[in-house]
């Protein structure tokens, strides 16, 4: 069977994720997946919080850097050191997670650009311990993980639609046909999905 023409405009880069996951949205809302339609619009959208985040997006790679005085000289956006980080905090930094959507994440590679979260509460704390005054600590996400993270959306969504067409046929009318499909089944697609989607090969699961 030949392939439907929007999973090789995903496979060749001729549309984005973004467009993608719009399409799929539409194709398996019929599959009332409650799990799927939450992934689908967490990755359009943002994640709201990171209880149910996919571990591709968990523990990601980063730089911290700062502005303020140190030892009488001021400085601007230069690596802060490990040490200077609170044991408190270097915990917390241990999970760090990317909630952001995912056009924000190609926008971000495209451009070369950054992206991360501002952690200038740690100041006090850093001052306290090293004496360092820090006025701005940002955290930047490394484009590598960022990378990481697109490929794992885009290599799911695809094999997501590919489950899809085995099951239902070609997709460019962006539907299906669910009514000759009996509950059973449909679960089973709905499981199938679920573990495309959150299972690691561990026991990361939703």
């Amino acid at each position: 069977m030949a392939k439907s023409k929007l999973i090789k405009d995903i496979a060749t880069n001729k549309i984005t994720l973004e467009e993608g996951l719009q399409r799929l949205l539409i194709i398996s809302y019929s599959l009332e997946n409650e799990k799927l339609q939450y992934w689908i619009e967490s990755e359009l959208n943002g994640y709201p919080n990171i209880s149910k985040l996919p571990v591709y997006r968990k523990r990601i790679g980063y730089e911290i850097s700062y502005s303020g005085i140190n030892g009488g000289f001021q400085v601007k956006n230069v690596p802060l050191p490990l040490e200077y980080i609170p044991k408190e905090f270097k915990e917390v930094l241990k999970e760090t997670c990317v909630l952001d959507g995912i056009k924000t994440l190609e926008e971000t590679i495209r451009t070369d650009s950054k992206v991360g979260r501002n952690l200038t509460d740690m100041a006090s704390a850093i001052y306290q311990k090293v004496g360092v005054q820090c006025i701005n600590i940002t955290q930047q996400y490394s484009l590598s993980s960022l990378q990481m993270i697109v490929s794992n959306v885009k290599n799911k969504l695809i094999l997501i639609l590919l489950d899809l067409e085995k099951d239902f046929g070609n997709l460019d009318n962006l539907d299906i046909n669910v009514e000759d499909v009996n509950e059973a089944e449909i679960n089973e697609i709905n499981n199938n999905i679920t573990k495309r989607i959150y299972f690691d090969g561990t026991s990361e699961e939703l």
